[in-house]
């Protein structure tokens, strides 16, 4: 049986802490794209195999946006956010051990499954610190653009001194930390503030296939078909036409 708002909220995470878990999440976004030359000369994939290595982390992410909504509605999301970093973790360590691509399209798989628990955590405890809006979504969208632009300035240094490999070892650090800060950090007291309860009330719609859900899902389709354009199309491009790495 789903909790009510009241157990969702004392399940929150404060909302320094949800900053930092999402800025460090998005971190390990963006971090990989850099890598896809190298990744592709190392274990010998084509264009297709290497396009698919960025292909398997949305569509991980995107399949756990669902069951993720569930869980961060029926647990609370400091229990979902744990999860999540436990995962990405896992996900993170089994990419950079990857001897082939089986291997590691299963590990960005499980990288985005990881993502997509945390940020659906990350945002519903925004929501709930932030009940309005504008300021909630301003808060979400400042963390993660600061973790995905360090996390494309830390692929080079991490590429360049460790190979490929370094980049992965460290999103499994940086999962680590996020884990530590979910188990650490003092579940947010609940606030009776207008928009609070309706965040409880948005992430439990999610459990119904509406149109709107639908939608929704489609919208995400065409973002991530945008976002690999330019972050893993490019790349590979680059690469094949100037042999820029």
């Amino acid at each position: 049986m789903a909790t009510g708002p009241a157990t969702t909220s004392r399940t929150a995470l404060p909302l320094v802490a949800t900053l930092l878990i999402l800025g460090l999440a998005f971190w390990c976004v963006d971090i990989v794209s850099p890598t896809l030359p190298l990744i592709r000369e190392s274990l010998g994939l084509n264009a297709t195999a290497a396009g698919l290595v960025m292909s398997a982390f949305f569509g991980g992410r995107l399949l756990a946006n669902l069951p993720a909504a569930l869980m961060v509605e029926r647990s609370g999301p400091r229990p979902t956010a744990i999860v999540g970093a436990a995962v990405l973790a896992v996900g993170s360590m089994l990419a950079a051990l990857a001897g082939g691509e089986a291997a590691l399209l299963l590990a960005r798989a499980l990288q985005g499954f990881g993502v997509a628990l945390l940020a659906t955590a990350g945002l519903l405890s925004v929501l709930r610190a932030l009940p309005a809006g504008g300021a909630a979504m301003t808060a979400f969208n400042v963390s993660v653009g600061i973790g995905g632009s360090l996390g494309l300035f830390a692929s080079g240094v991490l590429t360049s001194r460790f190979g490929w490999q370094g980049v992965f070892w460290f999103s499994a650090f940086l999962s680590a930390v996020m884990l530590g800060a979910a188990l650490v950090a003092r579940p947010a007291r609940a606030r009776n503030r207008p928009g609070a309860a309706s965040a409880d009330a948005a992430l439990a719609a999610a459990a119904d296939w509406s149109p709107a859900l639908l939608g929704a899902m489609a919208a995400n389709l065409l973002v991530y078909g945008n976002y690999a354009i330019w972050l893993v199309a490019l790349p590979l491009y680059a690469a094949a036409r100037f042999g820029a790495g």
